[in-house]
């Protein structure tokens, strides 16, 4: 019997093992999950998928593709590798690199891809990748094999007994289940797919230079510190369209960058699948937000800003009118974005608000426009989606509640449906002669709140278009706000195969 530390290994050093194995004849099983907390119902598939193969290895899901549901991962991943490496039924355990199993099983090539009862159905898997997962086993010359054993959720059981979501968001979701099936649920996301969008806004780049601090300077009273790195990432509607893109292939994005040299850094940070119209506005810069973090910990710093918000010149704003023009008549649904850097003049707006079929919009409140880029410029809107802090603009009003105030917003303006996010108090979305839904806050672990809101007005303003249940919507948004908030910045988009899983965590 090996030691438990010995019997955890690199995916390469797996590989080999299982080569060596197969050499010698032996069958080899291969089981892979997240098991944040091993039950009886694992151990029972763990002895069954042993009794059929000759080395059984097993791969772990790493915390940092957990997309169960908040709290999650309740255990890290090297408690969990030691937690598997101490059964005796398991030869080798390994932490997967990848999101899913697929590139592990072409790398490890094992006789039998193992999995429970639960995965005999593909149709049932709310992820979908356990049909990509048999075709790499089938392509590697194995196949899939199912254990027929007492079963148990890990995360059903966390949910009940570990407290891994606070009390309103626990009662709100049992609530929700009640009638909803998460199957249900996740076909509304789905459905998605040929919805044929197109966004409008100001582009943004996102730079975040990485450096270390150093401590103060000798001779001046500032921080010294050393750089180390930068990164470039898609921000106001560029993050907006790769959001959507992930949802339906048909996207199409008109917007203006500067003629500096970073309007040629825009196209690379977009998802191939764009149809992107990126017009150049002459003597201005490409509007660009340069954030110097502190590494260690991802602390900011300090912020730059590169802009122009004065509004278009004439000639650009007539480039803008003529390529609306046909991407309009061609979408279901227009999606304005707008951050106040000066592609929404008076002109752009009227052709937007009469020439869309659907029209969801966001005016965001900035450090560069607290003030002067309000919401009520949008009026007739089908869809929006604002912060809180954003509607007491309007309303002029910081203090009272908000229940009154976005009545009397929606009512003034024709927003037929608003959406309001409202941070740690989760959200409130209002529908005209329906009524209204509040929803908890979903998770507290913050990262990095930039780029959540949009993340949020990207899959909302979808659903709110394919006319998704009232109900559902507010509830989806948060889902897709909690796993914002734990990606740096614009980073990477919220994805789909990442919100079906928090979903399905959270409906367990």
């Amino acid at each position: 019997m090996a030691e438990t530390s010995n019997k955890i290994v690199g995916l390469e050093r797996l590989a080999e093992l299982v080569a060596e194995a197969k050499a010698k004849g032996e069958v080899v099983g291969h089981c892979h999950g997240s098991f944040d907390l091993v039950h009886p119902g694992h151990i029972k598939h763990f002895q069954a998928a042993r009794r059929v193969c000759d080395l059984l290895v097993v791969t772990v899901t790493a915390d940092r593709h957990f997309n169960k549901g908040p709290g999650r991962p309740y255990f890290p991943e090297q408690i969990r590798l030691d937690s598997l490496a101490a059964l005796q039924t398991i030869d080798n355990v390994a932490l997967n690199e990848w999101p899913t199993a697929v590139e592990t099983i072409t790398l490890v090539k094992p006789d039998l891809y193992i999995k429970g009862s639960d995965y005999a159905k593909p149709d049932d898997d709310p992820t979908g990748k356990i049909v990509d997962e048999v075709e790499a086993v089938e392509r590697e010359g194995g196949r899939l094999h199912i254990t027929h054993e007492i079963t148990f959720s890990s995360t059903d059981l966390l949910n009940r007994n570990f407290n891994v979501i606070g009390a309103p968001a626990r009662d709100y979701i049992q609530d929700l289940k009640s009638r909803w099936d998460v199957q249900d649920v996740l076909q509304r996301l789905k459905d998605l797919k040929g919805l044929k969008v197109l966004v409008i806004g100001d582009a943004i780049l996102d730079e975040y230079t990485y450096t270390k601090g150093l401590g103060k300077a000798s001779k001046s009273p500032i921080i010294n510190s050393r750089f180390l790195s930068t990164e470039v990432y898609a921000g106001g509607a560029l993050a907006i369209g790769n959001h959507i893109a992930g949802f339906t292939d048909d996207v199409r994005m008109v917007t203006v960058a500067g003629d500096d040299g970073n309007f040629a850094r825009v196209a690379p940070v977009m998802d191939e699948n764009i149809v992107l119209r990126l017009i150049e506005r002459p003597n201005t810069p490409t509007t660009t937000k340069q954030r110097f973090i502190e590494r260690f910990g991802s602390t900011k710093m300090f912020e730059l800003s590169y802009m122009d918000d004065s509004p278009l010149d004439t000639a650009t704003e007539d480039e803008v009118l003529s390529t609306l023009d046909e991407d309009m008549r061609w979408a279901d649904l227009v999606l304005a974005a707008d951050f106040g850097h000066g592609l929404f003049t008076e002109r752009v707006i009227s052709k937007v608000r009469e020439g869309a079929e659907f029209l969801a919009v966001n005016a965001q409140t900035n450090s560069a426009n607290i003030g002067f880029n309000l919401i009520d410029r949008w009026n007739g809107a089908d869809y929006i989606s604002i912060d809180e802090n954003e509607m007491r603009l309007v309303a002029r009003d910081q203090h009272s509640p908000i229940d009154g105030m976005l009545d009397d917003i929606a009512e003034q303006f024709g927003f037929s449906r608003f959406n309001l996010t409202r941070g740690v108090d989760g959200a409130t979305y209002r529908v005209s002669g329906e009524g209204t839904w509040a929803v908890p806050v979903f998770s507290d672990v913050v990262v990095d709140s930039v780029g959540a809101g949009d993340a949020v007005l990207s899959v909302t303003s979808m659903l709110a278009c394919k006319g998704v249940e009232s109900e559902l919507l507010p509830f989806i948004g948060n889902s897709v706000g909690a796993l914002a908030v734990q990606i740096l910045g614009n980073k990477e988009p919220v994805r789909p195969l990442a919100l079906f899983k928090f979903i399905t965590g959270l409906m367990t």
